[in-house]
């Protein structure tokens, strides 16, 4: 068999012993019926669940068309390249953890708006965490900031930087939200959950990561809206 034929088809089986690993399909399956299934379970496979489809489709011609001194077809180098790139994907995905681990600026519900805006100013970020112990309470925006803002002036009150945070989390607007994952949430694990959101008519701000996904610990990590070009560019296939 010639070299781009056999490593196609290694990368193939080796795709497929993967997805019947992770649902512990008995061998009777067929790729079509694990592909079906894992879709739900791993977002990775979703979203290259028409490549493999068609990766599926030449695999099955290959191995029943195959001749070794006159294949009808040889897959071209790209193609191979294509289906390893997907099956390292597959099998050892990137991890958010790895892209956004730098320490995670927190406040406290009980902490003064103004020590709170000025961590967002000084450290040029948007979402700030609130943690009251070890649990996460909510996540103080540079939007719910802005409308708490508004508010005091409207009613002539001025701006009151003594003012706790959790007063001024009360203006949070209801179409925004956040999420907790742990430390095995992968790429597309985020940019569904981004996807899934706006779908949804809402706005994902911001993924905070911990170490079991649990918002009875704190912060490792923290993905925003805004890193979402980082997020895609990560992506090969």
């Amino acid at each position: 068999m010639d070299d781009l034929t056999s490593r196609f088809l290694d990368s193939f089986a080796t795709i497929e012993k993967h997805l019947r690993r992770m649902l512990d399909a008995n061998r009777s399956a067929t790729f079509n019926e694990l592909l079906g299934r894992a879709v739900s379970r791993d977002r990775s496979v979703r979203r290259l669940r028409d490549q493999l489809k068609t990766l599926r489709e030449l695999r099955n011609f290959l191995v029943h068309e195959y001749k070794n001194e006159q294949p009808l077809a040889v897959p071209s180098e790209s193609t191979v390249l294509r289906i390893q790139i997907i099956r390292d994907e597959l099998l050892s995905p990137v991890r958010l953890v790895d892209l956004f681990r730098p320490p995670v600026e927190i406040c406290s519900p009980s902490d003064p708006i103004g020590v709170a805006a000025k961590r967002m100013l000084d450290g040029s970020f948007s979402q700030v965490p609130v943690y009251s112990g070890n649990t996460l309470m909510g996540l103080l925006t540079s939007e719910t900031v802005a409308r708490w803002l508004a508010a005091q002036l409207a009613d002539g009150q001025g701006i009151l930087e003594e003012r706790p945070v959790q007063e001024v989390m009360r203006h949070e607007e209801g179409m925004h939200s956040h999420v907790v994952m742990g430390r095995s949430a992968t790429i597309d694990d985020a940019l569904s959950e981004f996807d899934d959101h706006m779908h949804a008519g809402k706005v994902l701000d911001a993924i905070i990561l911990t170490h079991n996904g649990s918002k009875r610990e704190r912060p490792v990590g923290i993905v925003t809206a805004t890193d979402q070009p980082k997020l895609r560019s990560v992506i090969r296939v």
